[in-house]
């Protein structure tokens, strides 16, 4: 989600083309589902191997877990569409934050 060296506006750009077909087409539905569906369970880990006391299946990690991935898309479309409007490494920075607060509290 921050931007430099390694960004990749053409592929951010292909991402949200395809959510965006997601809704139109079944078929490219099912595809996005699944590899959401695995950055959720990549995420769920992540997070629950450092939350002390959670598990990948705690309520607290499967909800924090979308919410990154709600703020992942969301940045990716407003890369897509309002780059000039969002501030820079916005999304990265505070979503790092809202996970330290989360396991910290």
């Amino acid at each position: 989600m921050a931007t430099g060296e390694s960004e990749l506006p053409e592929v951010v750009s292909a991402w949200v083309v395809i959510a965006g077909e997601s809704i139109r087409q079944p078929e490219i539905k099912d595809i996005y589902q699944g590899l959401i569906k695995q950055q959720l369970e990549l995420i769920k880990k992540l997070i629950a191997e450092v939350w002390v006391g959670k598990n990948t299946k705690s309520k607290e990690v499967v909800h924090l877990s979308a919410i990154v991935i709600a703020a992942m898309e969301g940045a990716f479309q407003l890369s897509a569409t309002a780059n000039e409007v969002m501030p820079k490494n916005y999304a990265a920075e505070s979503v790092l934050e809202i996970i330290k607060a989360s396991i910290n509290k």
